[in-house]
């Protein structure tokens, strides 16, 4: 299970993650460290599916990647990803042998870039359609994704896509916070963290991701007084 999202802001986007990953028909769980990956150096990408599906669309879309799209805008090279995708989406589910209490392959994926000198968010869904979410500056996939979006809507009135970086990785974090702590099932802690701008997809460090974590508990501790609320003990 996973929650991978996707947060424009002025400059940029911040892909944020839990890091848990689970197999239920064997009962493990364990963290992870990869579920956002560098594409080429200005894309980076996501899945929420099975692992080896992972593997086998990360592999052709990144000799691609790598060699036409850093220099192209998203509307250049999109029909390209998403044939890649959906073909092998579809291969992954024509394969597919039930067995007792086995799942399908089913795969959701989001992308985020900054190509061209434009910052972009797209998603394809487990049917291979594909959705650009830049305008509206927010898009989650995977398990927790409508707990995601809930918490989302509560702090639309930051308005980020206007906003500077620390802000973004403020309103990330209390996203992904939030919507683990709802799930709770099959995504956890601790939450990872990419920067994609003009200069590239960057991985936040453990440590400045658990600053902002700190920050969001005092962002809490601050809405509570003003609220009258009783002190926090965090």
């Amino acid at each position: 299970m996973t929650l991978i999202i996707a947060v424009r802001y002025r400059d940029g986007i911040i892909v944020a993650s839990d890091s848990q990953a689970s197999d239920f028909q064997a009962r493990i769980r364990q963290t992870t460290e990869d579920k956002i990956l560098e594409l080429s150096s200005h894309i980076v990408w996501g899945l929420s599916g099975p692992v080896g599906l992972q593997q086998k669309i990360g592999v052709p879309l990144k000799k691609l990647a790598a060699s036409e799209w850093q220099h192209q805008r998203l509307i250049d090279f999109r029909p390209k990803l998403v044939r890649v995708v959906a073909k092998l989406q579809k291969e992954a589910m024509e394969q597919y042998v039930p067995i007792p209490q086995s799942l399908p392959p089913r795969a959701e994926l989001l992308f985020c870039g900054f190509t061209r000198g434009e910052p972009w968010i797209l998603e394809v869904d487990e049917t291979g359609q594909d959705q650009e979410h830049t305008d509206e500056g927010f898009c989650p996939i995977g398990s927790g994704k409508k707990a995601a979006h809930h918490v989302s809507f509560t702090l639309a009135h930051y308005e980020v896509v206007s906003q500077g970086l620390e802000l973004a990785k403020l309103v990330a974090y209390r996203i992904m916070e939030d919507a683990i702590r709802v799930e709770v099932l099959g995504v956890g802690f601790p939450i990872r963290m990419w920067v994609v701008d003009n200069q590239g997809g960057c991985a936040v460090a453990s440590p400045e991701v658990d600053h902002v974590g700190q920050l969001v508990s005092e962002w809490r501790r601050r809405e509570r007084s003003t609220l009258g609320g009783p002190p926090s003990t965090e």
